[in-house]
């Protein structure tokens, strides 16, 4: 199908290389996202004016995130300068991206089975607490579970159903 098939996902660092570090970060966690679904990834560099004095400072950066991204991705292209900016292409690596998804599976069934746990944890004790409370029964509330107590004999087991005006035209009846 044509929507599985790996696309080249572009990630621009900005005009400048004036980016802020969580800016770089989010566009990182981006990339990542990409690169687990199976896409290349190609990150860009932009400098201005004078920033082309110090092309330095941008291939530390797109080192930095080659170096954040290495636990998935491969360079399947070193930095190349087009006129004034610099891309680099990442490509996903298949057998480390697998190995980190039954890793995170595993991880997230442990996480699951744990809250399952305390969920059903707390429900027995919220229920052994409403046992504790509810011993001093005088029969009141197996009538009205039993729905006798009601005027139709259905619906909710509380008083939300009763209407006072029937209740006072009952007791003038009787």
């Amino acid at each position: 199908s044509a929507g599985k098939q790996p696309e080249l996902k572009e990630i621009r660092l900005g005009r400048s290389i004036k980016i802020d570090k969580h800016d770089v970060g989010i566009r990182v966690d981006q990339a990542r996202r990409f690169l687990m679904a199976g896409h290349k990834v190609q990150i860009t560099q932009r400098f201005r004016g004078r920033e082309m004095q110090h092309k330095e400072l941008g291939l530390e950066r797109l080192r930095g995130i080659c170096d954040d991204l290495g636990d998935i991705a491969k360079i399947e292209m070193a930095p190349r300068w087009v006129g004034r900016q610099t891309s680099i292409v990442l490509a996903p690596d298949r057998n480390r991206i697998d190995a980190l998804k039954r890793k995170m599976t595993e991880e997230q069934i442990a996480a699951d089975e744990k809250a399952l746990e305390e969920a059903e944890k707390a429900r027995l004790e919220a229920l052994e607490a409403d046992d504790a409370e509810g011993d001093d029964d005088d029969g009141d509330e197996a009538e009205k579970k039993s729905g006798k107590g009601t005027k139709r004999g259905k619906g909710p087991a509380d008083d939300r159903a009763v209407n006072p005006v029937d209740d006072e035209i009952a007791d003038l009846l009787s």
